[in-house]
Parts: structure tokens; C-alpha cells; sequence
């Protein structure tokens, strides 16, 4: 019997970018921080797109199709990504357009998934729960819609809000591009090495600053999720470790479990447990879902 409906949401600022050519593959992983040429046809992995100091361009999900690689994310201004691949592609047979339009990006619970796709739609894991994201043509959007909700009756699934959407990011630790991810963050700061970053591969735009820092084996600062205990926080709040400033609050949600907030904080403040506060609240540091 059904006790509650069906959720999906539409990729907030969802991009969708594609690589054409022969060595479309090459150009990417020239430009990523994962080893990408060992991915199999219709096979996807996390990474994040550098430049040359190995700051964050964008995190993405990198798609291997039979002849394009296929970029997903959140991202404001996808151009901005095209334009930085753009400009890494000097003979080499490769072409990067910007599809946002053509695709629909929706976040849908793996059981609600319809079992059949539209032509070129494809699923792929999504570091969120239990859900996973579709990318579908733009033109079947409706049709693949109405075929949402196996959990309880086919057509039933709703429309999620920001804010629902917002308090499924943040639980499940997924940094957003102009919050924890701003124009000079080294990937290793965001803590997603072991699902986004090889230590292993050959050269890529950035490593030198990427090794280096691994090699050094102390992070400075690290993405951390925090649990709200009392009070409560907004986004731009300083948070104190004692009588020292921790952190800056950059996004906050409320969920189920209680009011979570991400943070990038400063070495001395990363181990689970670590209380902070501020003015209006107390807040512990959570431990990440693995």
C-alpha cells in the first residue's frame, strides 16, 4: 500500500558536456584527476577537472560512451568548462560542446529507476543515498517522467523541491560548485580521494600541486559534515574550535536525521566527534557515510 509518494528532483544548475573525436579520451584524462582510460563502454567515475595549479575547475561525473565522453555535474556556467577544455586541445582529433540543453539530469531513487530507458537515455551512480542520476534526451523527458515510481504505482513520482533536494546533497556529502568548491580549491581539500582522484596515473593539467600535497600528508583544510546539536546556523557563520576560528559554514539542510551543515574547516577541527560553535549553536563533526 502506498504510504507516501515517489520523489525525484531535477539536477540543480545540471550540466551535461560531451568530447567527440578519436582522442576524446585522452583530452579528458589529460585534464581529470582519475585514471579514465580503463573504463568500459557505458562506464562512469567520479574526477575532477583541473587546471594548471590544480585548482578545481569542476567536479564531474565522466561517462564512456561508444563514441563521445559524456562530463555531468553542477556547474553554473558549464561554458566556463568547455572553454578550459577548449583551450587544451591542440591537434589532437577532439571536439567539446556544451549539451546542457539536450539533456534532462534527473536524481531518481535507484527503485523508482523505469526498466527500460528512452534511446540514449543512461543511468549512472550518483553519490547520493539511494539515488542515482539520469540523463535522458530532452524530448523524452515527460515520457520517461510518467515511468517514474516503481516503488509504488508508475506515474505517481513528484517533483522534489530545492530544498528537499538541498537536504539529500549536503547529508551525503556532495560538494556544489560556488559553495565548497570555489575558484581555488585543490580537490584533496573537498575529501573524495579515494572515489575521484588517482595518485597512480601518468601526468594530468595540475598534478605537480596535487602530489606534492599528497606527499606531504597534511592537509591544512578539509571538507567535514557537521551535525547541528542545538541552535541552530546559517550559511557565511563562523564556527570556533574553543576560541579559535574553525571554519566558515557553506551550506546547510534539514533532513530527516536533523540539521546538517558542510564546512570546510581547519586542520585541528577534522576528527568525528570534534565540537564547534558559534554564537547560536553547537555542532559536532560527523562521520561520512562510506
Amino acid at each position: 500500500m502506498k504510504t507516501e509518494p515517489s520523489t525525484y528532483f531535477k539536477l540543480p544548475s545540471g550540466y551535461a558536456i560531451e568530447v567527440v573525436g578519436a582522442d576524446a579520451m585522452t583530452v579528458v584524462n589529460n585534464l581529470s584527476t582519475n585514471d579514465l582510460p580503463n573504463l568500459r563502454q557505458f562506464g562512469s567515475m567520479e574526477a575532477f577537472i583541473t587546471n594548471v595549479r590544480g585548482w578545481t575547475v569542476a567536479h564531474t561525473i565522466v561517462c564512456k560512451l561508444a563514441d563521445r565522453i559524456l562530463l555531468l555535474g553542477q556547474h553554473p556556467s558549464p561554458s566556463l568548462i568547455c572553454e578550459h577544455i577548449d583551450r587544451y586541445i591542440i591537434r589532437e582529433d577532439a571536439t567539446v560542446s556544451d549539451i546542457t540543453a539536450q539533456r534532462s539530469l534527473l536524481v531518481v531513487h535507484e527503485a523508482d529507476v523505469p526498466a527500460k530507458l528512452p534511446k540514449g537515455g543512461l543511468r549512472l551512480p550518483m553519490p547520493l543515498g539511494d539515488y542515482d542520476l539520469l540523463a535522458i534526451p530532452r524530448e523524452d523527458e515527460s515520457a520517461a517522467i510518467d515511468q517514474l515510481g516503481g516503488r509504488y504505482a508508475v506515474g505517481e513520482a513528484e517533483l522534489g523541491s530545492a530544498e528537499q533536494f538541498e537536504a539529500l546533497r549536503v547529508r551525503h556529502f556532495w560538494p556544489l560548485q560556488g559553495r565548497e568548491i570555489t575558484e581555488k580549491t585543490i580537490p584533496q581539500v573537498l575529501d573524495r580521494d579515494s572515489l575521484a582522484i588517482s595518485f597512480t596515473k601518468g601526468c594530468y593539467l595540475g598534478q605537480e600541486t596535487i602530489a606534492r600535497l599528497d606527499a606531504r600528508g597534511q592537509l591544512q583544510q578539509k571538507l567535514c559534515l557537521l551535525k547541528v546539536v542545538s541552535g541552530d546556523v546559517e550559511s557565511g557563520t563562523t564556527l570556533l574550535n574553543g576560541e579559535k576560528e574553525a571554519g566558515v559554514v557553506s551550506s546547510v539542510a534539514s533532513t530527516s536525521e536533523g540539521r546538517y551543515a558542510l564546512t570546510i574547516l581547519r586542520r585541528g577541527s577534522f576528527e568525528p566527534g570534534t565540537q564547534l560553535s558559534c554564537d547560536t549553536a553547537l555542532l559536532t563533526v560527523a562521520k561520512v557515510d562510506s
